[in-house]
């Protein structure tokens, strides 16, 4: 992919790729990447879609990859880093909606899903959700223990110190479950293009993850909830063995969770032995072909499609 500049609502030049070189395009996608990564992983799944007719967008968010001014500004941003990625992510949005006039899905993995879920509830123009490798955070113990060792940091003027605390009792933890110590993913090949990725690997900020764990807990305030747009599908994909929602616990929870406040349509979807990054397994082909059919069966509807739909609806 080729990567250009892109001008954030308060002009903060990203660091994106926007694929667009597609014949008849049905629909633009639009990734968010995880934390401590970049948007470059997504390649295969952004030139499968790109495959299938989809023009696709994806960015290093601040303090990641590209965007971030050196490889040692990783991880490091001193104001609330949750909602203005959030902003960046509605900015995009626009531009690619005034742009290309087609239906918008956005795809948020990780910390990119909690970024994508509080947008959902602050933003309605887009046709489709879909989350990976997510969680649920209400009321979590984790959560509100790294918001206060976050908060503490910063009071001692460690804000932009790496916070390993929070990475020792997170993912230095999930690592740990796994014999070949990495939590991410089972696929060899993965694993070490991960490894060696001068863009991954790093310890974020104190000052990140204190917004970070605020920006989550508001995902699930009521007054925000009651601003989702019901009608808008939701696919949650997850690997069984995905250490951050507890083995897919958690993630079930996410699922009912949405089901219990009137989404009309959220699926769910759990793969077995796979871990974090299911985009990255050895699954990655069923991945592929599960998120293509949820789109053709809620957004991408052709004519035979919505006829026989209607019969059958009457």
């Amino acid at each position: 992919m080729e990567g250009q500049p892109f001008y954030s609502f308060d002009d903060y030049k990203l660091h994106s790729y926007e694929l667009n070189e597609v014949k008849n395009p049905k629909a633009v996608v639009q990734i968010i990447h995880g934390m401590a990564e970049h948007a470059g992983r997504y390649e295969s799944i952004a030139n499968f879609l790109v495959s299938q007719g989809f023009i696709v967008f994806i960015n290093d968010h601040r303090a990641h990859g590209k965007t971030a001014e050196s490889l040692n500004d990783i991880g490091v941003y001193e104001n609330d880093i949750f909602y203005d990625t959030v902003k960046d992510q509605i900015y995009i949005s626009e531009y690619l909606l005034q742009k290309y006039k087609l239906p918008l899905i956005v795809i948020g993995h990780s910390f990119g899903s909690f970024i994508a879920e509080r947008y959902h509830e602050l933003y309605h123009k887009h046709s489709a959700l879909i989350v990976i490798g997510s969680s649920y955070y209400k009321n979590d113990f984790s959560v509100i223990m790294g918001n206060i060792i976050a908060t503490i940091a910063g009071l001692l003027k460690q804000q932009n110190a790496p916070a390993k605390i929070i990475y020792n009792m997170t993912f230095k933890t999930y690592n740990k479950e796994f014999a070949d110590r990495n939590w991410l993913t089972g696929d060899k090949t993965e694993q070490q293009k991960q490894r060696v990725d001068r863009y991954c690997n790093r310890i974020f900020s104190y000052n990140f993850y204190k917004y970070f764990f605020r920006g989550i807990s508001h995902i699930y305030q009521s007054k925000n909830l009651g601003k989702i747009k019901l009608e808008t599908p939701i696919l949650i994909l997850s690997g069984q063995k995905d250490a951050l929602n507890k083995n897919g616990d958690s993630i079930k929870k996410l699922s009912k969770f949405y089901s219990e406040i009137g989404v009309r349509t959220v699926d769910l979807k759990i793969y077995e032995n796979a871990r974090h990054e299911v985009l990255n397994e050895t699954v990655k082909d069923k991945v592929y072909a599960d998120i293509l059919t949820f789109i053709k069966e809620n957004v991408i509807i052709d004519e035979k499609d919505k006829k026989e739909k209607k019969i059958k609806w009457l």
